[in-house]
């Protein structure tokens, strides 16, 4: 990913939607994953709502939420990805 242009778009099983690049939505969304109001589905629920400008059928949520999180962290590959989803949960259950 080149920081300067950014991507407009994230293919999720071969259909392109929209995201929402601003830097305050990004940090939004790392506000809510670190919500203690919030339960986990909610999390991501909200993060996903704020990141893509259509909404994600719930047979792709897994997928459009890694792809988010890959963004978030500048391309970072999806398994790194997973450990970011798992601190998540983990920080929860701490």
């Amino acid at each position: 990913m080149n920081v300067w242009t950014l991507p407009t778009t994230i293919t999720i099983q071969g259909i392109i939607y929209n995201i929402n690049t601003d830097f305050r939505q990004i940090i939004n969304i790392l506000v809510c994953f670190n919500d203690p109001e919030l339960e986990q589905d909610e999390r991501y629920m909200v993060a996903i709502e704020c990141f893509y400008r259509e909404p994600i059928p719930p047979e792709c949520m897994q997928e459009a939420l890694e792809k988010m999180c890959e963004f978030i962290d500048a391309g970072v590959p999806k398994e790194e990805n997973i450990k970011l989803i798992n601190k998540i949960s983990l920080k929860k259950v701490k």
